[in-house]
């Protein structure tokens, strides 16, 4: 919460003046011409602005100059705070100020915020606690999320850190992470192309907003031969100059939908490509009857096409939140009124984000409602289409660690639905918001079939070589043999000659191949297999994983084979491999 609230407005003509200024200057000009002292109307402006980069930078040239200033001590954690970078450096400048004597009490409530966020609950809950004892009623409470909410967030999150989801969570990168931030990653079904927006400097719009950041672009990679290929970005057809951030992409790539803002002309529009060959085309503005597209946060088209759902302002009396809706679209190809969710979505905060998970009856949305753990979290339900409605039923937040206590909103799923595509910001990132693949472990993977033939030093069938070797013992056996057809002719018992031939007869040799399979970074003994007698071929079934493969024979060594088996279904699943042992 901003502490300058009480502070008159300044002249029209000077506001003018310093928009201009933050939306002409480049990263931190304010600082970086020398001689030049730091503005603290600029400063100011910055956080009005959201653009907490040339803020920090303006506040801590502020504060250096005049040390015992909690007004600017305030303006550096606060953009610590807001930036997605090292968040814990917030706290040690909220905790000064509030150890001064008449201290600003609202920073209680920024101190929890950053507790918060850096997963020291009991001290969010104390520093919320006692922001709330300075109110004099929850009513003087005007943060748009309140302490008293803060507070049911923080048991919400201790409940979920104790029980984290069964997932893992990989960055995918240097060839689509940046020191930048990206986000709203989306793949299509088989996993194979995945479509997301970045905020970097080489972007079409290579200038800063007001809000420090670059404008957005859209880019995409392709997944090919087992790893994300490096992003490019789509071209002009798409990127322009403004701001374009990717909203929404069909489970079979065919429809791209782009967010498209425009500062100049105060425009926000959402368009529908469609992909022709390799590149996609043809954008047809999206409309909805009755609906202010200006005020759409994030839109989903539903697989059949025949709904979409937004989230757009709520139109509860009194609400000023988010809430989603859905229209259906009529038999001339328009998109009729919205209808809202009821509140087995719809909270008193901000839904948003809606997903429609391919090949499933499942919605994806985010909420600071609901059990929340701190901002937004990304919760599921059930969807069904009925009579022109759609019915939602079981609502849930999908988990920790998937969701945190900062701010996590989209998440795409690929077909089977183990794998998904989030954006945050975690540890050992590459510097602001990263794009992470997510995996389900308790979702059944597919299963990779490795199969072959076993062959000796020579580089011929196993089987010739036990067959050459029988041949061997059946010269051996010719006296044992002879003998036991003797003595059955000379006898009408056979129990004698058969007792003959157990105690004489020198056994053939079998296969007797043995093979097991070891994980590699536990060696761990996960399945033991066994080879047909009669072909010398060998299967073996394993999920994803590394693997050791030990082949095993006694009078020969040892074979150790390494084997890797991707988590993706995009991968051969059908892996031929030929063994070839060697005598001792």
């Amino acid at each position: 919460m901003s502490i300058f609230n009480n502070k008159k407005d300044l002249n029209t003509k000077y506001i003018l003046v310093i928009l201009l200024l933050i939306s002409t200057y480049s990263s931190y000009t304010q600082t970086l011409i020398k001689g030049q002292k730091p503005d603290h109307i600029f400063a100011k402006y910055c956080i009005k602005f959201h653009n907490y980069y040339d803020g920090l930078h303006e506040y801590e040239a502020l504060l250096k100059l005049h040390p015992e200033n909690d007004l600017y001590r305030w303006g550096v954690g606060y953009c610590h705070l807001h930036l997605n970078k090292e968040k814990s450096k917030a706290i040690p400048y909220f905790r000064e100020i509030l150890s001064h004597n008449n201290a600003n009490k609202k920073v209680w409530y920024d101190l929890g915020q950053a507790y918060l966020v850096t997963n020291m609950l009991d001290s969010a809950e104390i520093a919320f606690r006692k922001y709330t004892f300075s109110l004099k009623s929850y009513d003087d409470d005007k943060h748009d999320v309140s302490a008293k909410r803060m507070i049911e967030m923080i048991e919400n999150a201790r409940i979920a850190l104790k029980n984290p989801i069964n997932v893992s969570i990989t960055n995918v990168g240097k060839y689509i992470n940046t020191e930048f931030p990206e986000f709203n990653p989306y793949v299509n079904s088989n996993e194979k192309l995945m479509v997301y927006s970045s905020q970097n400097m080489r972007n079409s719009g290579r200038f800063r907003h007001d809000d420090g950041y670059y404008a957005s672009d859209i880019y995409y990679s392709l997944f090919k031969f087992g790893k994300w290929k490096k992003k490019k970005r789509f071209s002009s057809i798409i990127n322009t100059s403004n701001i374009e951030i990717d909203n929404y992409l069909s489970y079979n790539a065919s429809n791209l939908a782009v967010y498209r803002v425009n500062l100049l002309a105060k425009k926000k529009q959402y368009f529908l490509y469609t992909k022709r060959g390799k590149s996609y085309r043809n954008p047809k503005e999206i409309l909805i009857e009755g609906e202010d597209m200006f005020y759409i946060k994030s839109l989903m088209i539903s697989p059949d096409n025949k709904y979409i759902i937004i989230s757009a302002p709520t139109k509860r009396k009194g609400g000023k939140d988010l809430d989603l809706f859905y229209s259906k679209r009529s038999p001339e190809g328009f998109w009729m009124p919205p209808v809202a969710f009821d509140s087995t979505v719809n909270t008193n905060y901000d839904d948003a984000h809606p997903y429609i998970e391919p090949q499933s009856n499942h919605l994806y949305f985010a909420s600071k409602g609901h059990n929340s753990i701190g901002g937004y979290d990304i919760f599921e339900c059930d969807l069904s289409f009925e009579n022109d409605t759609i019915e939602v039923s079981n609502t849930k937040n999908i988990g920790y660690p998937v969701n945190t206590t900062m701010d996590n909103t989209t998440i795409s799923f690929n077909q089977s639905g183990r794998y998904a595509y989030i954006s945050a910001l975690r540890p050992n990132g590459f510097g602001d918001l990263d794009i992470y693949r997510v995996v389900f472990e308790d979702k059944q993977p597919l299963y990779s079939y490795i199969h072959g033939n076993i062959f000796d030093k020579d580089s011929t069938d196993i089987l010739v070589y036990l067959k050459k070797v029988n041949e061997h013992i059946d010269t051996l056996n010719f006296p044992i043999n002879h003998e036991f057809k003797r003595i059955l002719k000379k006898t009408k018992d056979s129990v004698k000659a058969y007792q003959y031939l157990s105690k004489n007869k020198i056994p053939y040799e079998k296969l007797d191949m043995s093979i097991t399979a070891y994980d590699e970074k536990t060696n761990e003994k996960v399945g033991k297999f066994i080879t047909q007698e009669k072909t010398g071929r060998y299967v073996i079934i394993l999920p994803p994983g590394d693997y050791k493969l030990v082949f095993s024979r006694k009078d020969f060594e040892d074979r150790y084979e390494h084997i890797k088996i991707q988590d993706f279904d995009v991968r051969n699943q059908d892996i031929e491999m030929q063994i070839i042992m060697r005598q001792k």
